[in-house]
C-alpha cells in the first residue's frame, strides 16, 4: 500500500575537518542542497506509489479518509516535503550569498575584478542549472510533446525564468502568455537509468492543438 516512510535513505557526506572558508561553506551548503533534493525525490516516490500527488484529494466523495490508501503517511510526507522545499529555497539564497562572498575573496587574493563571475557567471549559473519545476503529465499532440518533454522531466531553465526568479512559477506563466507562437528554449534534466541527463529542448506555446491551454503539459513546483 505505498512505499513506508521508514524505507527511505538518504545518503550523506562525511564531515569535513577543513578550516571554514568561502568556498568550503559553499561546498556545505551545495551538499546540503543535494542531500534535500534526494530526500525530496524520495518521499515523491512515496507518493507516487500511493498514486497521488501534493494536491490528490485525501477523501472520498462523502467526505471519509479514503481506505485505498494510508492517508496518514501521505499527510506526513506532503508536510515533510514542504517543509523541505523552504529548507531549499533557504538553501539557494545561501549559496548566493556563499558565491558572493567567495568571488570577493578571489578579488582581495589576486588584486583583479570578479565582476564578469558576478553578473554573468557562477552566482546565475547555480541557480540557473537547479531544477525549480517538475513535469507531472504531457497531453498526446500537445506543444510540449512536440518539444520532446516527457513525464517526469525537472524544468532547470525555461526562456528566462530560473529557480531563483520563478515566484512559484507564476513568471513562467507569464512567459508563455508573452510568446505564444514563438521558440522558448529549455533545459530539462530526465531520469536516465541511475543517472540524470541535462538536455536542451524548444517548446513553442500555441493554442488550437486540441488541448486546454498552450503548452499541453501539467508542472508542479519543486
Amino acid at each position: 500500500m505505498g512505499i513506508p516512510m521508514d524505507n527511505i535513505h538518504v545518503p550523506s557526506s562525511a564531515s569535513s575537518s577543513s578550516p571554514s572558508t568561502p568556498s568550503n561553506d559553499l561546498k556545505e551548503l551545495m551538499r546540503k542542497k543535494d542531500d534535500v533534493e534526494a530526500e525530496m525525490d524520495a518521499l515523491g516516490q512515496v507518493l507516487e506509489s500511493h498514486k497521488v500527488d501534493m494536491n490528490t484529494p485525501l477523501v472520498d466523495s462523502q467526505g471519509f479518509p479514503r481506505a485505498d490508501i494510508d492517508v496518514a503517511q501521505v499527510r506526513v510526507t506532503r508536510t515533510r516535503i514542504i517543509c523541505l522545499r523552504n529548507d531549499r529555497k533557504e538553501l539557494l539564497s545561501k549559496i548566493e550569498a556563499g558565491l558572493h562572498a567567495h568571488h570577493a575573496q578571489l578579488r582581495q587574493q589576486s588584486g583583479a575584478s570578479s565582476s564578469t563571475f558576478l553578473t554573468g557567471g557562477s552566482v546565475r549559473e547555480v541557480v540557473v542549472d537547479t531544477a525549480f519545476a517538475l513535469v507531472n503529465s504531457v497531453a498526446p499532440n500537445s506543444p510540449a510533446e512536440s518539444a520532446g518533454l516527457q513525464r517526469g522531466d525537472k524544468i532547470k531553465r525555461f526562456g528566462i525564468v530560473h529557480a531563483g526568479n520563478h515566484a512559484k512559477l507564476s513568471k513562467l506563466a507569464e512567459v508563455v502568455q508573452a510568446n505564444e507562437g514563438r521558440p522558448i528554449p529549455l533545459r530539462v534534466s530526465r531520469a536516465t537509468g541511475a543517472e540524470e541527463a541535462t538536455i536542451e529542448l524548444t517548446l513553442v506555446p500555441r493554442s488550437g492543438w486540441g488541448g486546454r491551454g498552450t503548452l499541453g503539459c501539467h508542472l508542479l513546483p519543486i
